[in-house]
C-alpha cells in the first residue's frame, strides 16, 4: 500500500532513510534492522533427546558398555525420554514488499537498483504486502518446511488498530540451508494512515513464536508509506 502524504510531515527517522547515497553496506542495513526490518530474540523451550548412556570409543566405558566406574548400576531409563531445554531463535521480520528493501535488494544483487537487469526485484506485489520471516535454525525445526508452513498460513497476522486484522494468504519456506526463511503473504489494507500508530506482526511454528510491530511514521520513504 502507497499513499502520498506532505514532505513536511516526514519524521527525522524516516528522512535519514530518505537518501540516494546506496553502498553495499546500506543496503544490508535495510534488510536487516531499520524501520521496515526489525531484529528479534524469540526465547522457546524445547526437547532433547535423554543423553546416550555409552561411552564413546576411546573413553571410558567404552567398546559400546556403559561407564559405571564401579559404582551402582545406574536405573533404566526409558529409551523415549527427553529433556526439556530453552533457548533463543535470532529471526528478522521484514516488509519485503516496501519500495526501500526491494531496492537494497536490487543494490545487493546487481550493484545499483537503476540497473535494468533489476526491473523484476523492483516490480511491486499488487494488492499485497510480502513479510519475510528470516533465521529459522534448521536444527530444531523437526517439524519439516511442509509443516511449517501450514503453522504460518494458520497462525500470521498483521493487524493495525481499528481495523481487522489480516491473515497470511500464503506461506513459502524453502528447504535448504542452516537458516531459513519464510515469504509470507497478506493482503493489502485499503487505508493506512501514516500517524502514530504502529502495524502488528504475529506469527507462530512449532514452539517459536513471532511478535514484533513496526511504527507506521518511521515507515515513510520519498513522502509515501512504505508496507
Amino acid at each position: 500500500m502507497t499513499r502520498r502524504i506532505f514532505l513536511a510531515g516526514l519524521p527525522l527517522a524516516a528522512k535519514r532513510w530518505d537518501r540516494e547515497e546506496w553502498t553495499g553496506e546500506f543496503a544490508s542495513k535495510l534488510l536487516t534492522d531499520s524501520p521496515w526490518a526489525k531484529p528479534i530474540a524469540s526465547r522457546f523451550r524445547f526437547r532433547l533427546p535423554a543423553p546416550n548412556r555409552f561411552a564413546q570409543i576411546g573413553e571410558r566405558g567404552s567398546l559400546g558398555l556403559p561407564d559405571w566406574g564401579g559404582g551402582p548400576r545406574p536405573s533404566a531409563r526409558p529409551a523415549s525420554e527427553e529433556m526439556p531445554a530453552e533457548t533463543e531463535a535470532n529471526l528478522t521480520v521484514r516488509w519485503a514488499s516496501a519500495l526501500p528493501l526491494r531496492r537494497a535488494r536490487a543494490v545487493l544483487e546487481y550493484g545499483s537498483w537503476t540497473d535494468p537487469r533489476a526491473a523484476e526485484v523492483l516490480r511491486k506485489p499488487a494488492g499485497e504486502y510480502v513479510l519475510e520471516i528470516a533465521g529459522f535454525p534448521t536444527t530444531l525445526m523437526t517439524q519439516g518446511t511442509r509443516r511449517m508452513e501450514a503453522e504460518l498460513l494458520n497462525t500470521a497476522e498483521i493487524a493495525l488498530r481499528g481495523q481487522r486484522p489480516m491473515r497470511a494468504l500464503s506461506a513459502s519456506v524453502p528447504d535448504h540451508g542452516m537458516h531459513l526463511m519464510a515469504t509470507l503473504r497478506f493482503p493489502a489494507y485499503s487505508e493506512v494512515p501514516p500517524a502514530d500508530g504502529f502495524v502488528t506482526v504475529t506469527a507462530q511454528t512449532g514452539a517459536i513464536a513471532v511478535s514484533t510491530k513496526f511504527a507506521l511514521r518511521e515507515m515513510l520513504y520519498s513522502g509515501s508509506l512504505e508496507m
